[in-house]
């Protein structure tokens, strides 16, 4: 057998560290931040805790990498934020968003354990509490552009219920998704097709 090449050395610990922070997002999720230890992620990655400590300095840095692995999907539902508002923005971000609800269910799972965690952690809340604001602010702006009478409270109010409907439907399987954002966008969206 021939020996291992730099690049395969780079894939192995490339997929090393994805299993780690593939196992940290999941435990996380299910266990929530403050009741997951190192051990928990090593085991559960099939991996030696030393060796997680080889990728990461921290719990804290998982947590920090966990975050920005998934807040990667932000941008691809909310991509309005670097384009000029318009009818088509919200209906597109809603639409993008029921999608990832339904194919990124654990990060979302992740996600709504992490809006517990800021309640106990005013630290954790500080680092995202600006990426959160850009997202209500951008509800704001699509709310202005409908011209509703109160676009900041109406923009908060959708923020809120959508952080309320996917957290409802990361624990009840049986939650009907595609009813509740058919609604939504029945409500939000002028002129949207109803049927």
């Amino acid at each position: 057998m021939a020996p291992k090449s730099p690049e395969d050395f780079e894939k192995m610990r490339a997929e090393s560290r994805s299993n780690i922070l593939q196992s940290a997002l999941k435990l996380f999720a299910e266990e929530g931040y403050d009741n997951t230890s190192i051990s928990q992620i090593a085991r559960d990655a099939g991996i030696s805790k030393g060796l997680v400590y080889n990728y990461f300095d921290s719990k804290q840095e998982l947590l920090e990498q966990v975050v920005h692995k998934g807040l990667k999907l932000m941008p691809e539902i909310f991509e309005a934020s670097d384009r000029k508002i318009d009818s088509s923005t919200l209906p597109n971000m809603l639409e993008r968003f029921r999608k990832s609800l339904k194919n990124d269910r654990l990060f979302w799972k992740f996600y709504a354990e992490l809006l517990l965690q800021f309640l106990r952690n005013r630290e954790l809340l500080q680092q995202f509490d600006m990426l959160f604001n850009e997202f209500i602010e951008l509800f704001i702006e699509c709310m202005r552009q409908q011209n509703v009478t109160n676009p900041e409270i109406e923009g908060r109010k959708l923020a809120a219920m959508l952080d309320g409907v996917s957290l409802h439907y990361m624990f009840d399987d049986d939650y009907p998704i595609d009813d509740i954002f058919d609604d939504i966008i029945k409500t939000y969206v002028p002129h949207a097709s109803h049927e």
